[in-house]
Parts: structure tokens; sequence; C-alpha cells
């Protein structure tokens, strides 16, 4: 049986390392047999969570009118997610946030995204892995926390700060994990 994976990707640069990998995790996807659909959080105008309370209150996750409320069927519809974010400041970038925050629309709602797989894919210019393990925290106490996601596996990329300087066996790596999701 076929799953439908959604990519989320953070990154504000066009086709940089994140979208590289993004890319790449697509490839094991479909090559897998599945469908793979990218939502590019990172290019997109969604506004941080007011806590208005307005959540599905006009028949959309936010209230507010932006590019969050797009996402709406993918998110309930799939099997997994993948949230692919460069590492700012030792998280999740600031667009990859907006979209997380939002995700509190679906509960305050009545409407589940809980139980599905995931996976982390993470990038950044240091070389020491272990500058990730904040962003790392975050996403397995997200998983456990009230999303109850099943983590299924988390792949952390160094040393790629520049455009276009992912390894190749990052670029390997991204793509086994898509063919095993």
């Amino acid at each position: 049986m076929s799953k439908k994976i959604l990519i989320v990707t953070g990154s504000p640069r066009t086709q940089g390392n994140t979208d590289l990998l993004a890319q790449a995790l697509l490839k094991g996807v479909e090559e897998a047999g599945n469908t793979g659909v990218i939502f590019d959080a990172g290019k997109k105008n969604i506004l941080p969570c007011k806590d208005c309370g307005g959540c599905y209150k006009k028949g959309v996750p936010c209230a507010f009118a932006d590019d969050f409320n797009e996402v709406e069927q993918d998110l309930l519809s799939c099997d997994a997610i993948v949230l692919a974010t460069p590492l700012y400041w030792y998280t999740f970038s600031g667009q990859m946030k907006m979209f997380i925050d939002k995700l509190k629309a679906f509960g305050a709602g009545g409407k589940s995204i809980s139980g599905k797989d995931s996976a982390l894919i993470s990038c950044g210019a240091v070389s020491d892995p272990g500058r990730f393990s904040g962003l790392v925290e975050t996403y397995h106490q997200m998983c456990a926390g009230s999303l109850q996601w099943k983590d299924k596996g988390v792949l952390i990329c160094t040393s790629c700060g520049e455009k276009g300087t992912v390894s190749q066996e990052f670029l390997e790596k991204a793509y086994q994990l898509g063919k095993s999701l």
C-alpha cells in the first residue's frame, strides 16, 4: 500500500542545502513506490501564532489568512511528516518554527495529526554534530508530546553552510531515509 509523505522545508534559501536534501529524500520516497509532497514553509508567508483562539472557527486551521492553511489537507492525509530545516542558533529556522507553532490549530480545532511517522533532517555550517542537540531534543519532545509522532530517523548534516556544499554522503543518506519511510 502506497504511503503519502509530507516533506516540510524550512529554509528561505532557494535551492540551498535543505532543498537539495529534501529533493534527495523525495527521490527515495518515490522510488519506494510512495507519494511525496513538499511544502516549502521557508518561502511561504506564515504568520506567528497569535493565540487568538480562532483555530478552525472560519473553517480553516488559522483564522489569519496566511499560507499555513494551504497545507491543511496534506497534514491531515499524510502517513508521515519529514521536517527539513537548516540549523539556526541551535534549533529550527524561524520559518520552520512559525510552521511548527501553527500545528497547535489542529489540536485546538479537534483535528488529529497525531500518530504519524516522522523524521528530521537538518544541515548547518558547523562541523560538530553536537551543536544540533537542542534541535534534535526539541524534535524528540514534539514527537513524544502532544503530537505523538513515531520518530523514524534523524539525519544531521554537518559542514554544509555555503549553498550547494552538502556532501554526496548526506544526499545519499537522505535518499535512503526517503526509501525507508
